[in-house]
């Protein structure tokens, strides 16, 4: 079994769980479970392996990402018409942290002939790791097919070992990658947000969740208000509340930006009064500005009194200072 007789001395296992967080944090490393589970075969032979990810939500886990290697296609979709029969799951979710040897002996018959044997995977060890702090899970699973011996007790202890890392390096490589992006999402008087497609945090800039709470309430549960994920999740990817205004953008990593800020005068505008303010601003006259958009200067001179009275303005020079205070 390659090198795994070595791991009792704790030396190559240190080595290794080092690299793999050198590896999360890695940008050339495009998809860390692929790295990690390469990783692990110089410890432990195994004929293929799934790993699956997500979030739990009201104590039943909502399953995001499905990573297999070396299983053909449908395993996952085939896996999921027979889970109600799966006598593995609970046990996993109910001791996070811990791996299990299993075999087919450990499975019904059903689950054997269509799950199993189809996809051959005679031994297997899986484990489930979660963040306490977000919900965030993964399920990390080996498998053996019925020609090669079956996985033993020591290989289980190691994946336990490993366990705890690979959903917290996973969590890193995922964090990194979209702070990388950050920087080209960043605007002045935002607050910033990672969030996963479900609502669960993963990042968050300190007034976020001050900013939660004067439109929400306290946020529970490290998840974003149900009423805020609705409106991102939407054609528009806005929210525009009594408080705040909250917009969202989709990462490389599969993560959203959310950014949130106070609501403003300026959002009581609408787009048409904010075009012609901007207009304005950039020293154009009513007629001039009329022409640009094509309608009657009488319509941008109402237009542009609405706006004033709006934001409390009583000349060019208080909108554009008020427009790029705002900002």
């Amino acid at each position: 079994m390659n090198r795994a007789g070595n791991t009792s001395s704790g030396l190559d296992i240190s080595d290794g769980i080092a690299q793999m967080y050198r590896a999360a944090r890695d940008p050339q490393v495009a998809d860390f479970r692929a790295w990690a589970l390469a990783h692990c075969r110089q410890w432990v032979d195994f004929h293929s392996a799934s790993w699956v990810s997500g979030c739990m939500r009201d104590g039943r886990p909502l399953f995001h990402e499905v990573y297999t290697e070396g299983l053909k296609a449908g395993y996952w979709e085939c896996f999921l018409t027979l889970a109600d029969g799966d006598p593995l799951g609970p046990r996993m979710f109910a001791s996070p942290g811990h791996s299990f040897l299993t075999s087919t002996a450990d499975f019904p018959a059903l689950m054997v002939e269509r799950w199993m044997k189809v996809f051959d995977v005679a031994s297997a060890i899986s484990g489930m790791a979660a963040d306490q702090a977000t919900g965030v899970y993964s399920v990390v699973c080996w498998h053996r097919d019925a020609a090669m011996p079956a996985l033993t007790e020591r290989h289980r202890q190691l994946h336990q070992h490993l366990l705890p890392h690979w959903v917290e390096c996973l969590n890193i490589h995922r964090l990194t990658s979209a702070l990388r992006e950050l920087s080209n999402h960043a605007l002045p008087g935002h607050q910033l947000a990672l969030v996963d497609a479900s609502g669960q945090l993963h990042f968050a800039q300190n007034g976020v969740m001050q900013l939660l709470a004067r439109e929400f309430g306290a946020a529970q549960g490290g998840a974003f208000p149900d009423a805020l994920m609705s409106a991102l999740r939407s054609d528009i990817s806005r929210f525009t509340g009594s408080q705040i205004v909250a917009a969202r953008k989709l990462t490389t990593s599969g993560l959203w930006f959310v950014q949130l800020r106070e609501k403003s005068d300026m959002d009581s505008l609408t787009p048409r009064e904010l075009e012609i303010c901007g207009l304005l601003c950039q020293g154009l006259t009513v007629k001039t500005a009329a022409r640009q958009i094509q309608v009657a200067p009488s319509t941008v001179d109402n237009l542009r009194s609405l706006a004033y009275r709006k934001l409390g303005v009583r000349n060019r020079t208080e909108l554009a200072r008020a427009m790029a205070s705002k900002a």
